[in-house]
């Protein structure tokens, strides 16, 4: 779990402009932890989103 946030995080950071915002928010909902990073970097092309979940895919951009 330790690297999954991590790993989040680190893309964030790489993807988005100096002086651009990222947020990072959790919070309890039920008796889940919902973790949220929002940032303003170019995002997942809409072709690719179909393939984020599928192990190993790694987009052209990334």
């Amino acid at each position: 779990m330790y690297l999954a946030i991590v790993n989040l995080f680190q893309n964030a950071i790489k993807f988005t402009s100096p002086g651009d915002t990222i947020t990072i928010r959790g919070f309890e909902d039920g008796s889940e932890v919902v973790i949220e990073v929002a940032d303003t970097g170019p995002g997942i092309p809409e072709e690719e989103v179909p393939h984020v979940w599928q192990e190993l895919y790694r987009g052209k951009n990334a």
